[in-house]
């Protein structure tokens, strides 16, 4: 599974791609974002789905980084591409 995003920071946007835990995109953008997830862990804060506890610097998990991209955009929009992570849906839950 492969996704590319591109996110608003420090108000200006960063392109990231995942490719089955592997993350590339330019130096700046690449620290920037993970300063801002190592503050999280540090602040004992999560990332994730509504229900779901992800750690922000798990990479190696692709919804673990969408989902700490999606926190860390400032901006009312994401652009994407790829196929992204979904959730897993819970046994009984009515989709």
């Amino acid at each position: 599974m492969a996704f590319s995003i591109t996110i608003t920071m420090g108000g200006a946007p960063h392109r990231y791609r995942w490719d089955d835990g592997a993350v590339r995109a330019d130096d700046f953008s690449l620290n920037l974002l993970k300063g801002t997830a190592a503050a999280y862990q540090e602040m004992g804060r999560q990332v994730g789905p509504f229900g779901m506890s992800l750690d922000p610097t798990d990479w190696d998990d692709g919804l673990a980084f969408l989902s700490m991209c999606i926190e860390a955009n400032e901006a009312d929009e994401i652009k994407t591409t790829g196929t992204l992570p979904e959730p897993p849906v819970p046994a009984g839950a009515v989709i």
